[in-house]
Order: structure tokens, then C-alpha cells, then sequence
């Protein structure tokens, strides 16, 4: 349990580090939170790699500044290597991972909610290339249509 801990402390620790770039990443339209960057994990992991804890940092901030937005469907996909449960479990684990960062940075939790989708809703085809692959490979800030 202290081990859970000392991570959280540690991946907060390098959120705070990190500078809001000039050209913003993150751009609000009216269906999504648009990135102009990929949010990564680590390998097959449900940890957000360092070099996008930047990235996880300015849509909090994003949020944080546009509390018209009620609510948000984070959705993360991966590509079809391995078994279709396995990547809809990582998928489900790094959307928690998502909501959790984005929490402990200060996002209320109501306006959020995590869904991982595994292999289903590819972008593109994936049996053709490694390009393929990573373009389905996504995370994707979805803004539900309230009637």
C-alpha cells in the first residue's frame, strides 16, 4: 500500500515539473478535447510515460479553466496486438490511470469518466503497418451531447 503511495507522490512530483508549452497541445472544440500530441504510456503498461506527463498536466489545466465542461468520456484504444481481452484490459487500466492523474491534479472526478475500448474502433486498418498500429493506438477526451 505505501509502495502505491510513493508512486502517486512521485508521478504528481513530475507533473509539477513540467512547463506549459508556448504553442498549446490541447485545444477544446465543441465534441472533443483536441491533442496535437499523442498521450504514451510506458510499453505495455497502464503508466503514463514521462515525456507526456506535460501533456497530462495541460489538459487538466484545459479542464480546470473550462468548467463549462461538465463532462468528460476519456477513451483509450489499442491496436490489435494481443489478445482482444488483454488490450481491452489495458485499455479500461490506462483510462484509470488518465482519470487519476487528471484527478490529482485537481479535475473534479464527477467531470470525468474512464473507458477503455481495446482493439474495437480502429482508426485504420491494423494487419497493414507499425504506422497503422500507432494511429489506433489513441487516447481520445470526448465531450458527451447533453439533450
Amino acid at each position: 500500500c505505501s509502495s502505491d503511495l510513493k508512486k502517486k507522490v512521485e508521478q504528481h512530483a513530475a507533473l509539477v515539473l513540467h512547463k506549459i508549452p508556448k504553442k498549446p497541445n490541447v485545444t477544446v472544440s465543441p465534441k472533443e478535447l483536441k491533442l496535437s500530441t499523442q498521450l504514451r504510456f510506458d510499453g505495455t503498461s497502464a503508466e503514463i510515460s514521462r515525456e507526456s506527463q506535460g501533456l497530462v498536466q495541460e489538459i487538466a489545466a484545459t479542464l480546470l479553466q473550462h468548467s463549462e465542461i461538465t463532462s468528460v468520456e476519456i477513451q483509450v484504444y489499442t491496436d490489435d496486438e494481443g489478445s482482444a481481452t488483454y488490450n481491452k484490459r489495458l485499455s479500461e487500466q490506462r483510462a484509470g490511470s488518465v482519470r487519476a492523474a487528471l484527478v490529482a491534479l485537481g479535475v473534479d472526478s464527477s467531470r470525468l469518466t474512464a473507458t477503455g475500448f481495446g482493439s474495437e474502433k480502429p482508426l485504420v486498418p491494423n494487419a497493414t503497418t507499425e504506422a497503422n498500429h500507432a494511429k489506433n493506438r489513441r487516447v481520445q477526451f470526448v465531450i458527451p451531447k447533453h439533450d
